[in-house]
């Protein structure tokens, strides 16, 4: 069986870059028939040396995926076949492909495109607008990580059910569980101290209702002194809503809410390990990654009940109302009782064992075989 798969977004980073890069290396641990090889359409950027590590090639497009897939779907060309002719399946990981003669795995993460568009920058909402249907249209395979997103894309685009596949993802530090570096004494973010404060992880976006988060716990730190909220992520997605987060930080922050642009994995794995709990109010998540990554270390997870996020954390979680601030404020009052804590705790790590990238990859390569079994193509 010969996959090619989309590497791209293992340079883009963030939940979608954590998928493809570790669903590859579980690949690659599978034992079975499975010959994979790597294409990137980021011109010049190299992640060989991963490649090399587990004796994969990866080839590099010559031009990005956007002016690529507008000729593509402009003339039908199969583009892919021209740059990459061998392979019996194409995985596109980013949820767009190419033309192409290969039968297609498409994984859609989420439809925030189309659902929040308001919250997507424009040159992104009309892309992906054209582009996302075109790649459905022309997969015989949708992997999904959520029964939510699956409901998303069959109510939103009218895709055939028996097309669809949920397969969940897991934890970025999975490998780092035994690891000495993993193990520190100190925390990497000066001013912090292990179990006194609450973290989020994620892009500052509108998506994730980070202002809700934060007037919250300004409420909340009225009451309890010398409890923080630490913030780890990217602010370059949506850099109007990221400046109203920094200016509410320097505003009321009063020392007590402290960000920090992207950490290194190692770091923000101590980081989360030694929280109180993580907070993740997102208006819309078709996974919710940083939940997954929560429970599995046993750190209590206060959460909104949106999109997939009930889905995932089943009755492990504490569950707020996103648009009110004082149910918020409420909720994290509630995390400082260590018996709940502990409760919560337990919970996770038991919901957390659902969760495995070998899972994921043995599902991954059941959705291959499916796909070269089906006896036309394209098939509906």
């Amino acid at each position: 069986m010969r996959v090619i798969i989309d590497f791209t977004p293992v340079y883009y980073g963030g939940g979608i870059g954590v998928y493809a890069l570790n669903l590859v290396r579980s690949l690659v641990r599978l034992n079975g028939d499975l010959e994979l090889k790597l294409i990137s359409f980021f011109p010049g950027y190299s992640r060989k040396g991963i490649a090399d590590r587990y004796g994969l090639s990866l080839k590099h497009f010559p031009l990005p995926l956007t002016p690529l897939l507008y000729a593509g779907m402009s003339t039908g060309a199969p583009l892919l076949d021209f740059f990459e002719g061998s392979g019996q399946i194409f995985h596109a990981t980013m949820g767009l492909s190419l033309p192409t003669r290969k039968r297609v795995v498409l994984t859609i993460h989420d439809l925030t495109f189309v659902k929040y568009p308001q919250w997507v920058p424009h040159f992104i909402r009309v892309f992906y607008k054209r582009a996302v249907p075109y790649s459905l249209s022309n997969s015989g395979r949708i992997i999904v990580p959520s029964a939510s997103t699956r409901s998303d894309l069959i109510e939103i685009f009218n895709v055939p059910s028996g097309k669809i596949r949920v397969i969940p993802l897991s934890s970025n530090f999975e490998d780092l569980h035994d690891t000495a570096k993993s193990e520190r004494k100190s925390l990497p973010v000066p001013g912090l101290s292990c179990n006194d404060y609450f973290i989020y992880i994620g892009a500052l976006e509108r998506r994730k209702n980070i202002l809700n988060m934060l007037r919250a716990f300004i409420r909340f730190s009225e009451k309890f002194k010398g409890i923080k909220m630490f913030l780890v992520g990217s602010s370059k997605f949506d850099p109007s809503y990221s400046s109203k987060v920094l200016n509410f930080i320097r505003s009321f922050g009063k020392g007590n809410i402290i960000y920090r642009e992207p950490l290194d994995r190692e770091e923000i794995y101590v980081m989360l390990k030694n929280a109180r709990a993580l907070v993740l109010l997102s208006h819309y998540e078709g996974f919710g990654l940083p939940v997954v990554e929560a429970m599995k270390l046993g750190v209590p997870v206060l959460a909104s009940r949106e999109g997939s996020l009930p889905e995932i954390c089943g009755d492990a979680c504490l569950f707020a109302d996103k648009d009110h601030v004082e149910d918020i404020s409420e909720k994290l009052e509630l995390l400082m009782d260590e018996g709940l804590r502990r409760s919560l705790s337990e919970k996770g790590r038991e919901r957390g064992k659902k969760y495995s990238w070998q899972k994921t990859a043995r599902m991954t390569l059941d959705v291959y075989r499916e796909l070269l079994e089906l006896p036309e193509w394209p098939a509906g």
